[in-house]
């Protein structure tokens, strides 16, 4: 089998920062804006450590926000005031990407499985069909890796780990928290149901950098 080729590395490093860094942005504005910031402090809610971390890093768990945000959040009627939305039909691929990207996240597929079990189930299918079609290009190995997030994630040895509500326990400990954390995603109040997943996202992730605060 020969090696899967990434077509980015073909580029020069400074063209795909500064896509990624545009890409960045662009969901981070649409993050504050769906939430009902006004823009004109938008730059300065930019510059909270946890936006502002995330986009000089270059970390997808900007995009990952963002995806959140639309999947639980509707537009804003008025400035300050994030409106509540009802998860669709069709939203299953928003709550998959999630854990799909970051296996230590599955709180917002969770709660997408308590409003819309049949679009989970389908995000959920897609996922795994995705899989299955890019296993003869990156192999086995690759997929066993992504698989082992949450267990390198709530390994308190683990040189990259950030912190947590476990840090320092034993590793079935943190999976404990996430796996608690999630299920509560089926209990708690409906109305208000995409901001408790968010912080439940927070409370039980078994490593969380600056970053991973913005689900909160």
């Amino acid at each position: 089998m020969l090696p899967a080729v990434a077509p980015l590395t073909m580029l020069p490093r400074e063209i795909v920062w500064a896509a990624w860094f545009v890409v960045l942005m662009a969901a981070a504005l649409f993050i504050v804006r769906r939430l009902g910031v006004p823009l004109r402090v938008a730059p300065l809610v930019l510059l909270w450590p946890p936006f502002a971390e995330g986009i000089i890093g270059g970390n997808v768990q900007v995009i990952l926000v963002a995806g959140f945000v639309l999947l639980f959040f509707d537009r804003p009627t008025r400035s300050w005031a994030a409106t509540a939305r009802d998860p669709a039909a069709a939203d299953g691929i928003l709550g998959a990407a999630i854990p799909a990207l970051k296996l230590s996240q599955p709180h917002a597929w969770v709660a997408l499985l308590r409003r819309r079990p049949s679009a989970a189930l389908a995000g959920l299918g897609l996922v795994g069909g995705f899989a299955l079609v890019t296993l003869p290009l990156v192999g086995v190995d690759s997929w066993v890796a992504w698989a082992e997030q949450l267990q390198r994630a709530s390994d308190p040895a683990w040189f990259l780990g950030g912190a947590s509500l476990a840090a320092g326990l034993p590793a079935m400990v943190g999976v404990a928290i996430a796996g608690t954390t999630a299920a509560a995603c089926l209990i708690v109040p409906l109305a208000r149901l995409g901001a408790w997943t968010g912080l439940l996202t927070v409370v039980g992730a078994p490593s969380l950098r600056m970053f991973g605060v913005l689900f909160a």
